[in-house]
């Protein structure tokens, strides 16, 4: 029963975790996107900000938010508490986390037949 439970317990958990990855957008994307997804943005002084859903609002050539900020030309950099805006013209890239089904399917196929493969070795 035990040897049964376990890879039931263990892909009833994966459908509670999902695979997320950065998609690069355009500006024009952005401004015109209803959703508020987790933001990445990188400007052209080599700096990153990372805000999540809702902490973020557009104006017509600003993004205000809190977040967090990383100066990437410092060796030794850790993310600080950022709260402030960003003008959309000194923007690099802009990306959305998104949920990426592909991945997520890939990774729980992956365990569920290395679970099955444990599971088969075991019993014979």
């Amino acid at each position: 029963m035990k040897k049964i439970i376990i890879p039931i317990t263990i892909v009833s958990i994966l459908n509670f975790v999902g695979c997320y990855s950065y998609k690069e957008i355009t500006k024009d994307e952005f401004i015109n996107s209803e959703e508020k997804l987790d933001l990445h943005v990188e400007t052209k002084n080599q700096y990153l900000y990372r805000f999540y859903e809702g902490d973020y609002s557009v104006n017509k050539d600003s993004i205000y938010g809190s977040g967090k900020f990383l100066d990437t030309k410092v060796k030794q950099a850790k993310y600080n508490n950022f709260s402030g805006s960003i003008q959309l013209e000194d923007i690099e890239t802009l990306k959305f986390d998104e949920f990426d089904g592909t991945l997520t399917i890939l990774s729980v196929t992956v365990i569920v037949g290395l679970v099955a493969l444990a599971f088969a070795n075991c019993c014979h």
